[in-house]
């Protein structure tokens, strides 16, 4: 496999920039300006700029056969890698052995917490263990996968380039095709805590 040549064929993102390539890149040329949000659901947080995702609504998006819907943190990954097979031009079916990198540097921030609340406010015995599930790293991969029927290769990383993980995959004839990508979404506990500490 040393003289494949690797081509990166399709592109997605859902930011506050916007919903696809297509819709970011416009808003790019635009120079769309993030404003400086005064009203948080913790009033302990102070006026600053925030960059807010544009609200998709994801059921009309992804047809999610599974009883549980999944996380924010999920949902971000989930709608982006749709945009990014769609451009591509991919079809995901069960016979296709498409792999999945995803990168996160703080993982379902939002679930440890609002499973930790739980647990300090009801007590162990009245916490769901389905809300467990959802706390860990890598529900993103799975979720990602059921959604679009990937078999192929997945690994969640902290902090480094999934596309040199996918490059790397292909190259050594692992899979033929790979999503990369990278997913963190911010909570008002997270960004409080950072502005706690002086970042």
């Amino acid at each position: 496999m040393e003289n494949t040549k690797i081509f990166i064929t399709g592109l997605g993102s859902l930011s506050a920039l916007g919903y696809g390539a297509k819709e970011t890149w416009e808003n790019l040329k635009n120079q769309k300006e993030v404003s400086k949000k005064e009203n948080w659901d913790n009033d302990k947080i102070k006026p600053q700029y925030f960059g807010e995702v544009a609200d998709i609504n994801f059921e009309e998006e992804v047809d999610w056969m599974n009883r549980f819907s999944p996380k924010k943190y999920s949902k971000l990954g989930i709608l982006a890698c749709k945009k990014a097979l769609e451009d591509a031009g991919i079809k995901a079916e069960p016979s296709n052995d498409i792999g999945l990198i995803i990168e996160t540097s703080l993982g379902a921030t939002e679930s440890v917490e609002d499973y930790l609340y739980d647990l300090f406010l009801k007590g162990i015995a009245k916490v769901s263990p389905i809300k467990f599930t959802k706390t860990v790293a890598n529900t993103v991969l799975g979720d990602v996968s059921r959604a679009f029927s990937l078999k192929g290769p997945s690994s969640l990383i902290f902090n480094e380039s999934s596309v040199s993980y996918g490059f790397d995959l292909i190259k050594k004839g692992v899979a033929d095709i790979v999503i990369c990508g990278g997913v963190d979404h911010y909570s008002s506990f997270r960004i409080l805590s950072e502005q706690e500490e002086g970042n």
